[in-house]
């Protein structure tokens, strides 16, 4: 038997590889190993893999400073600290200098408390768009947005920008938070009261808000979620009773035994268009020792990007506050190279600290069998998000109702066709015929996604994922690293890697292959109830999901869809309540040299240390402490190894 396994460089190298289109299998050899675990023998099919990959796939390290040329200052043209006066026209009007000089330059704002004061109910107060190198250098500037409905800064269609050495708030806060002094089952209601430093819910923000809904907190830790409660509280309305005391309703379906008098409640007003930071269409783009301490949005969005930055940043909320940012950590898709994020801290996130995938397109018609058109998929909630390919591209073909592959092809060609008030579709040729392919529009339809805009050979390395809504993190991507961080009481899964919508939007994808998870550690993860993936729930999982309706989103297929994951040196905590990894759908993994510790509690049934269902795994070297010998490993096969 000969096997390999991907590897990167040390941290401490100059460089990582990074695994793009046009790498050539060398050799492909397959055996089978016969292992013996619990007096149960397990055949696991295995295969060697070797790349070449050329000189131009090799990229540098994150972009961490420009040699600038000229500095310019914010406080030459009005900008003060500390005298409560609109500091936003200054800030931006030192931005287009920087950029009309023409040359490297620094924007410095300099020490102290700054008001920026944006109009608006979307989107971002300052704009950097269209420049290249150039740094915006708060040298230790606080930045206190006054317009709970606007993020901080976009940037777009700009290469080389450097924005470091700065924190942001918000006054007012958008979100809320409190205690809950009664219940009532027979009504679906409870009624909280806000600490008195917080707006109310009463308040424009919270009234106008997109997306509604409260979230329980843990007493003994209060930035985390009540273990044994749903992720969020769905609110459909409320009204003041007194004071500062709301009376809340919310859904039949919510269970209202995990609602009790003493809880700890935030409220969140969400404005998803509204991130901290929006990153669109560009080029090393890099956050450095950035806090980013609440956001009525996610933190950072980049979407159609290649290489950006997350380093020394903190995602979390100041000290007696209960929460940060309204929705993800950092929300990367549809980026050509993945993001590189290292020594950042990601805690109480209102939605997923990390996700890294791709958006997907539907045929709407086929010209011939090499010539096709694609449209941006339609979502589960109706709205469109953009599509993008260039020539050489690889598109991957899913069908949604069953979560299987049904091919793939490289793009030879791409023309745009505008429509009017719509996304441009794209006419596609192919180097493949797509006999078996049907067009459509709906959500039943074949999912069309771009292998090369998944945000592959990404790097998430030393970072902190604490008491995060949902996911560490989500990967639908491929060639990356996942290494030395720390989750600890994440509500779901600490990584999850899956296929396409179960939680998501429909057209979200694809599947992880060439990952490896390396020395991180694991602890408390996946507390909510019910949960999510609950045939599948872990504290690392791989899963492929079928179905395209919602009652169907759990379904788990044959297809072995996740490929080469590598589950090495790691250390696993948990109480036993759920496995600490679920290997599922998956071929040539390999999971070694890890630590599963187990202390159960008391009337808990202890689930597996480790679950396969159709995998397709080599097992070693692994420790177990405190696992029942029958606990250690469980397995389902289902198709052909």
């Amino acid at each position: 038997m000969v096997r390999a396994e991907l590897s990167f460089p040390s941290p401490w190298g100059l460089s990582y590889v990074k695994i793009r289109k046009g790498f050539q299998k060398l050799a492909i050899s397959a055996g089978v190993c016969k292992v013996k675990s619990s007096g149960i023998t397990r055949v696991f099919a295995t295969a060697a893999f070797l790349f070449m990959v050329s000189a131009s796939e090799i990229s540098a390290l994150p972009l961490r400073d420009l040699p600038v040329k000229i500095t310019i200052r914010a406080a030459d043209f009005g900008a003060r600290p500390d005298d409560g006066d609109d500091d936003l026209l200054a800030i931006q009007t030192a931005i287009e200098r920087a950029a009309e000089s023409g040359v490297p330059a620094r924007v410095l704002i300099g020490p102290g408390r700054y008001d920026l004061f944006p109009a608006g109910d979307g989107g971002t107060a300052l704009l950097i768009e269209n420049k290249h190198d150039l740094i915006l250098d708060g040298d230790g500037a606080e930045l206190i947005i006054h317009n709970p409905k606007m993020g901080f800064i976009s940037i777009s269609l700009s290469r080389r920008v450097i924005v470091r050495e700065l924190s942001a708030d918000y006054d007012p806060l958008p979100f809320t938070q409190g205690w809950v002094r009664s219940v009532d089952d027979t009504t679906h209601s409870f009624e909280v009261e806000f600490a008195s430093e917080f707006p109310l819910p009463d308040e424009e923000h919270f009234i106008t808000a997109g997306v509604r809904w409260g979230i329980l907190k843990d007493k003994r830790r209060p930035c985390a979620l009540k273990p044994g409660t749903h992720n969020m509280c769905p609110l459909e309305g409320w009204e003041k009773v007194a004071g500062r005391r709301f009376r809340f309703h919310t859904a039949d379906w919510y269970p209202m035994e995990t609602i009790a008098p003493g809880d700890l409640f935030v409220q969140v007003a969400r404005v998803d268009i509204s991130p901290f930071a929006s990153i669109w269409r560009s080029e090393d783009v890099t956050f450095e020792r950035v806090w980013v301490k609440s956001s009525p949005g996610a933190g950072f969005v980049a979407q159609h990007c290649s290489r950006v930055n997350l380093l020394n940043c903190r995602i979390a909320p100041p000290e007696g506050r209960w929460q940060s940012v309204n929705a993800d950590g950092f929300y990367c898709v549809a980026n050509r190279v993945g993001p590189w994020v290292e020594g950042c801290v990601f805690k109480a996130t209102g939605d997923d600290a990390l996700v890294i995938k791709t958006w997907g397109a539907n045929c709407i018609e086929k010209l011939n069998d090499r010539a096709i058109v694609l449209v941006p998929r339609p979502t589960w909630y109706g709205d469109l998000h953009p599509f993008a390919v260039e020539p050489g591209d690889r598109i991957r073909v899913c069908d949604p109702t069953s979560g299987q592959l049904l091919t793939e092809f490289k793009v030879v060609s791409v023309e745009v066709i505008q429509r009017r008030d719509q996304w441009p579709a794209l006419r596609v040729r192919t180097d493949r015929d797509l006999k078996g392919i049907k067009p459509g529009s709906d959500r039943r339809s074949p999912i069309f996604y771009n292998d090369d805009m998944t945000g592959a050979g990404f790097v998430v390395r030393n970072n902190v994922f604490e008491d995060i809504r949902r996911w560490g993190l989500v990967c639908m991507s491929h060639d990356g690293l996942v290494e030395g961080n720390r989750f600890e009481r994440t509500s779901a899964q600490a990584i999850l890697m899956t296929s396409n919508d179960a939680g998501f939007r429909d057209s979200d994808g694809y599947v992880a292959r060439n990952v490896t998870v390396r020395g991180n550690t694991f602890r408390e993860c996946h507390t909510q109830q019910p949960a999510e993936y609950r045939a599948a729930a872990a504290a690392v999982t791989t899963v492929v999901i079928a179905g395209a309706d919602r009652e169907f989103q759990a379904d788990i297929v044959e297809w072995q869809g996740h490929e080469n994951i590598l589950i090495e040196g790691n250390r696993f905590f948990g109480d036993g309540h759920v496995s600490l990894l679920w290997l599922g759908n998956v071929r040539r993994a390999t999971v070694r040299g890890n630590v599963f510790t187990i202390r159960p509690r008391p009337g808990i049934a202890v689930k597996p240390a480790i679950s396969l269902f159709n995998a397709d795994a080599i097992i070693q070297d692994n420790k177990f402490v405190g696992v029942p010998s029958d606990r250690r490993i469980s397995e389902v096969y289902i198709g052909n190894l």
